[in-house]
């Protein structure tokens, strides 16, 4: 025992004897007259012995040395036993600690630093210490878009290989759990945008891997620009119905709820649910055109790639200009099929493929031009005509009922009334008598017998402006070249007034003092 503690004494560099009569006071100049006593009995209470040493004192100039069996039996080697206090030195009081001090020089000293190789060490090759150089902004904006392209490819393999080909040989099975038309509607053209993506991250991938700082990242973007432009719109068309056929579904169908929990305990699925990952093609061509704007912002100038750039980001401006308009048609035209729905005795010639939604105003009729006078009309304009639909007065399932279909052809002028005391969110359509329409000299016919039909605006989502415009644009479509006579005209209610039949003069009297609902 006292060899053992003999040695731990070495490791602070004091010196020891085997007579006792020699041994002196730990560092005891630091020590008053009346702390000498003390100082003896708690020494001598430790009464450790060197079988090596003559004496007891700290060297100063020495690092303290170990020996084999010290080393063997340090737990942290021998650095950190130059350094580490053992337990019985926390006996001594609080006002003796030199010997930490000491420690702690000793400390410093064994700390290794970090220098750069002199020039004989990297001419004979020792380089290990030289860190390779780090790559540039410009490097790590096309490693992020690699990498966001790596985990985009998995969740689209995911969506395939977890969800839609287990339901589609479920239906080959005879064991269908959704219809093969649903299954078509919610992944459609989810596999050809796997395969465009497929083979942009094959060539970003050859081209990051052995880089270069004149590479020409822009050029693979504006590659596929065609591919991304058909791949994405039957796909971006139907996500909404999609999104709500999974939700409806869901809720109505047992087997397909089960599924569903089955694919996202799937290890393979990563814990994302359909909904989560169907969301992910929506999102891609936007993260990517962020990804190309830094990536030319951190491209110097003098680079080819900088110009590149800019043309790789018009390009994808365009596929999603081509998408968002694709989607706003698609849109219109299964407006369509809601008509039919929420209108009764909807004719069905109303479904057509050259025709689709464009906007809807509620509106009341202060005239018999559309229908009778006070009633509440319903007018969907169509890309070529008007739906006009009444409110029921007593609905049932459905609110409204067919009137009549007006054709944009036949509407003459649009008129925006403007407000005032006595006309309030009012507009006027001015029609073509059918007589005056068919008749050859059909330029010069007589504006008395054109039908005005007057309407005050109540439906709050669409503005009048914003529908009147809507209806100037359609017209002017459908009318032939070289037919540039206005469409939409301001006029102040006493200007529309003369062109009313008998008694129209009543329509502003009535609307007086009425409040704009908007």
């Amino acid at each position: 025992m006292g060899n053992c503690f003999g040695k731990i004494l070495q490791c602070f560099g004091i010196k020891g004897s085997s007579d006792d009569s020699e041994r002196k006071p730990l560092l005891s100049s630091d020590y008053g007259d009346d702390d000498s006593q003390h100082t003896e009995n708690q020494r001598s209470s430790c009464d450790i012995q060197s079988p090596t040493t003559s004496g007891y004192q700290l060297d100063s100039d020495k690092t303290p040395l170990l020996t084999e069996h010290d080393r063997k039996f340090s737990p942290h080697g021998e650095e950190w036993s130059r350094i580490n206090v053992p337990k019985f030195h926390q006996t001594v009081r609080e006002r003796s600690p030199p010997a930490s001090r000491q420690l702690k020089r000793h400390h410093s000293l064994t700390i290794p630093l970090i220098t750069e190789p002199s020039d004989e060490e990297s001419k004979n090759g020792d380089t290990d210490s030289i860190t390779s150089t780090p790559p540039s902004k410009r490097q790590l904006t096309a490693m992020e878009l690699l990498q966001t392209e790596t985990t985009y490819i998995r969740n689209l393999k995911i969506i395939i290989e977890v969800y839609k080909q287990p339901l589609e040989r479920a239906v080959e099975d005879k064991d269908p759990i959704l219809a093969a038309e649903d299954i078509k509607n919610i992944f459609n053209g989810i596999s050809d945008i796997l395969s465009v993506h497929s083979e942009i991250h094959q060539e970003l991938s050859n081209v990051i891997s052995d880089w270069d700082e004149d590479c020409c990242i822009a050029s693979i973007i504006t590659k596929y620009q065609g591919q991304l432009t058909k791949a994405y719109p039957p796909y971006v068309n139907f996500f909404d119905m999609g999104k709500d056929l999974i939700l409806k579904q869901q809720k109505s169908n047992q087997k397909f709820s089960e599924f569903l929990i089955n694919c996202f305990n799937n290890p393979l699925c990563l814990k994302q649910p359909l909904d989560a990952l169907m969301i992910r093609p929506v999102q891609r061509l936007p993260s990517m055109s962020l990804l190309i704007s830094d990536m030319q912002r951190r491209t110097p100038e003098e680079l080819r790639d900088h110009k590149e750039l800019e043309k790789a980001k018009e390009s994808l401006k365009q596929v999603l200009s081509h998408i968002n308009e694709d989607k706003r048609k698609t849109e219109g035209k299964l407006k369509i099929f809601d008509i039919i729905y929420e209108v009764e005795s909807c004719p069905a010639e109303i479904v057509s493929s050259n025709r689709s939604f464009v906007a809807r105003t509620n509106v009341t009729s202060l005239n018999e031009g559309l229908y009778r006078v006070g009633d509440r009309l319903a007018l969907y304009l169509l890309t070529d005509m008007i739906e006009v639909s009444k409110f029921k007065h007593s609905p049932g399932t459905v609110l409204l009922k067919h009137i009549r279909m007006l054709p944009l052809s036949d509407i003459k002028l649009v008129i925006d009334i403007e407000d005032s005391d006595e006309s309030v969110n009012m507009f006027a359509i001015q029609l073509v008598d059918e007589l005056s329409a068919k008749s050859t000299n059909c330029q010069h016919h007589n504006p008395n017998m054109d039908k005005l039909c007057v309407c005050q605006v109540l439906d709050d989502r669409i503005y009048k402006q914003d529908f009147l415009k809507k209806l100037e644009a359609q017209i002017l479509v459908q009318r032939s070249k070289g037919d540039d006579e206005a469409v939409l005209r301001k006029m102040d209610h006493t200007e529309v007034q003369p062109m009313l039949k008998r008694g129209g003069s009543r329509i502003f009297k009535k609307g007086r003092g009425k409040a704009k609902r908007d």
